[in-house]
């Protein structure tokens, strides 16, 4: 008896080695994707240590099933750890990107939950879809210095520290420039893509970086997830999510799917959404349904030292209602187009030559069918923005000092026309046509460099400058926008920007930053060309001014970061001084031509302005698994040539995050912003005083063994209240108030 009881034991035990699970995978660079050899990686809850090889292949074996910890260490890259969910008879493939050591980065990554105050690392999508979300925009409401500008249901509007429209420099893949064609902004560059696409978005504070382009007050980038399969065995990986949203009967699904091996690599993600009107906090319901679609297309093709990578986004956004707007979009059509390629010579004076070219497209049909204006007139406008260009730059180092530079070159092209049949009054029967993009185009050409060189030990120096040679001209002037001005409307602008900043590290654990810039923008087609349209945030018709002046933003900004064991934080402090901002000034001896404006107003620069303000972020890991955040900013921005406040800047405002995770089984997280009221308003815009609230959110997450289930509650107490920067609805002077009580269900399955 005993030796048949010693015989199942011993197949029992070589069936649990036979079958007992596997990890492994590679470490990679961050910058060129290649495998990192003899790293550190170890499994922290069975104190199993592996070092990679040659190709930086790392593999434990027999271990058991279970949720384990991840790390990665190396004395040149920042120390990362993941959590992985291991099944029992699973081999589990983890591909780890490392992040080489250096200077603190500028960007504040935006992440879902939960958002590090300082990023020694990226931070994985994975994090990106802890929520489901309408709009790119939506994120930016829980960022310090953020906000955005809501004029519908969906699509809005960034804003970085009061600035906004071009002010705010956004990119996709650090070069990719989009422009949507409404002149009311209701689609604006970020609505034309999918948050859930993206493997980070960051913001870079100020004019403190030339490399993305124009930089005015600060700069977006959106960054597209990235799929590195580094072995010579095809791969692949895929996720499907649905959401469903209370309040709205929202519904949306997405799939993703990748795939490839060392040599090539592609992928494929596609979602479809449909919102009805939501309700506010008094259950009001507010027109604001929309219904969407959107597909992208990744393929790359990775060679020694030569990367290529195509991709293609298409997003189609139809019958969205804007309640603060003229007009509601029947279609919204965006098609982008880029091309990538790298070249990292093994033995060179540069460290990469790089060309980035792109094209895209966003055609844009709106009406007023469903407004009140329908019943004297019928209106409907199309309209069209094509967006092209270029870009080559090369990174070179000389011992420990760094220089990028590049030369790049951009076009952008608007043309469309407006109907309108009368049907009341003694015009009743008219037919007109407008002009609303008089066939406008800005061609941009320029230079960029940027220097990173250690003066000590403990002291980085850190410069760059900008030219830029920016055309603009309109083709197709309507004839009473040339009596005004004349045939003769073009422009040149010759625009220089720089910036210095000086990095002191007085230990490992804390960082202080002083800088200074100058960036220069040129006004946009709109504010040149524009004629006799309501686009602004108060109800004025308003016409272009060809001869208006770059704006330029002097800038300083001290920013003081720090690190303990247990505490992240971040201080800063900034005063713009502002030349020639644009603003705007009423015509009386013009007519409007839109139906219930006040009259008509005309862009015009402002001598002097200013903006002054700060952002404080901290993040205490009370326990292993309980991180506390919070959030707090503020700016204030006075005209001084009129001696008026300016307008649409975001009050005082607070946030605070209570995140709490069971290494990767479950996480939960509570939010609350507090939010003060706004009275300083401008008297030039008409802007109206808005009362302070505080709204508080609640989600969690748990992982299972087939999905993931995510559950959200937003606006807990169901709120009546409105963000300062919500435009009013149309003949109105309320603005669009948010949504009250909802509960948002999403699944996800990953494969």
């Amino acid at each position: 008896m005993k030796k048949i009881i010693f015989f199942i034991f011993l197949q029992i035990t070589f069936s649990s080695f036979l079958f007992s699970s596997q990890i492994k995978g590679y470490v990679l660079d961050s910058i060129d994707k290649r495998g990192v050899p003899n790293i550190s990686v170890t499994i922290k809850e069975l104190s199993k240590e592996v070092f990679t090889d040659d190709k930086g292949f790392f593999e434990f074996s027999d271990i058991p099933k279970g949720i384990y910890t991840i790390i990665v260490r190396d004395e040149k890259y920042e120390f990362m750890e993941i959590f992985i969910d291991l099944k029992e008879d699973e081999v589990k493939r983890v591909d780890i990107i490392v992040f080489k050591k250096g200077i603190i980065s500028e960007k504040i990554v935006v992440t879902a939950f939960p958002a590090p105050i300082i990023p020694y690392f990226s931070i994985s999508n994975k994090e990106i879809t802890r929520q489901s979300i309408k709009d790119v925009g939506e994120f930016f409401r829980e960022l310090p210095g953020a906000s955005s500008i809501k004029k519908g249901g969906t699509a809005l509007d960034v804003a970085w520290r009061g600035f906004s429209g071009k002010q705010v420099n956004i990119v996709f893949k650090d070069f990719v420039r989009i422009e949507g064609a409404c002149p009311n902004r209701m689609d604006p560059p970020t609505s034309h893509f999918e948050a859930h696409d993206f493997e980070k978005i960051e913001i870079y504070k100020g004019p403190f970086t030339v490399k993305y382009g124009p930089n005015f007050a600060g700069t977006i980038n959106m960054s597209p997830r990235e799929h590195i399969f580094a072995d010579e065995e095809f791969r692949y990986h895929g996720r499907l999510s649905g959401a469903f949203e209370s309040n709205g009967k929202g519904k949306n699904g997405r799939i993703h799917f990748a795939g490839g091996k060392d040599i090539y690599n592609f992928s494929f993600s596609g979602g479809y959404r449909t919102y009805e009107n939501y309700k506010d906090g008094n259950g009001r319901e507010i027109p604001s349904s929309l219904n969407s679609k959107d597909a992208s297309l990744q393929t790359g093709i990775n060679l020694p030292h030569h990367q290529f990578t195509l991709s293609y986004n298409y997003k189609y956004n139809w019958d969205v209602l804007y309640p603060a707007l003229p007009m509601d979009a029947d279609f919204d059509r965006a098609d982008v187009i880029s091309l990538d390629y790298r070249y990292k010579p093994s033995k060179s004076l540069f460290d990469e030559l790089s060309l980035k070219l792109f094209y895209d497209t966003v055609d844009h049909s709106m009406n007023n069918f469903k407004k009140p204006t329908f019943a004297t007139m019928s209106a409907k406008t199309d309209v069209k923005t094509w967006f092209y260009g270029g870009r080559f730059a090369t990174g070179m180092s000389f011992g420990k000092t760094h220089l990028d530079a590049g030369i790049d070159s951009f076009e952008e092209k608007r043309d469309g026309l407006r109907t309108r049949d009368i049907k009341t009054g003694p015009m009743a029967g008219k037919h007109f046509v407008d002009i609303i993009w008089p066939n406008a185009i800005q061609r941009t050409i320029r230079i960029f460099s940027e220097f990173t060189t250690p003066v000590m030990d403990n002291i980085i120096f850190i410069t760059g400058g900008r030219i830029d040679r920016v055309y603009s001209e309109a083709r197709n002037q309507d004839s009473s926008f040339s009596s005004l001005y004349g045939s003769e409307t073009s422009k040149t602008d010759l625009n220089f920007s720089l910036f210095s900043v000086f990095k002191f590290y007085p230990s490992n654990n804390m960082e202080l930053s002083f800088s200074a810039g100058r960036g220069t923008i040129s006004p946009d087609i709109s504010q040149r060309y524009l004629f006799l349209l309501p686009v602004g945030m108060d109800r004025y018709d308003y016409i272009g001014n060809p001869s208006l002046k770059p704006q330029t933003n002097n800038q300083v900004e001290i920013d003081i970061k720090g690190k303990s064991e247990r505490f992240l934080w971040s201080a800063s402090l900034f005063y713009s001084y502002l030349n020639n901002l644009i603003s705007a000034e009423l015509v009386r001896e013009i007519k409007p031509r839109s139906p219930g404006v006040l009259g008509v107003k005309k862009f015009i620069n402002i001598a002097r302005a200013y903006k002054y303000g700060g952002e404080f972020a901290g993040s205490f890991n009370l326990m292993e698994n309980l991180t506390i955040t919070g959030i707090l900013s503020h700016t204030i921005g006075y005209d001084m040539s009129n001696e008026d406040n300016l307008p649409e800047i975001p009050p005082f405002e607070g946030n605070l995050k209570i995140n709490y995770e069971i290494k990767g089984r479950v996480w939960i997280r509570a939010h609350g912003r507090f939010v003060a009221s706004q009275k300083r308003i401008s008297r030039i815009f008409n802007e109206s005083e808005t009362s302070g609230f505080s709204v508080y959110n609640l989600s969690f997450g748990l992982n299972m063994k087939y999905f993931h289930l995510i559950v959200e509650g937003r606006n807990l107490t169901n709120k009546l209240y409105y963000e300062h920067l919500n435009r009013k609805i149309l003949g109105t002077t309320e603005r669009i108030p948010e949504a009250g009580r909802s509960i948002v269900i999403t699944i996800l399955k990953e494969f």
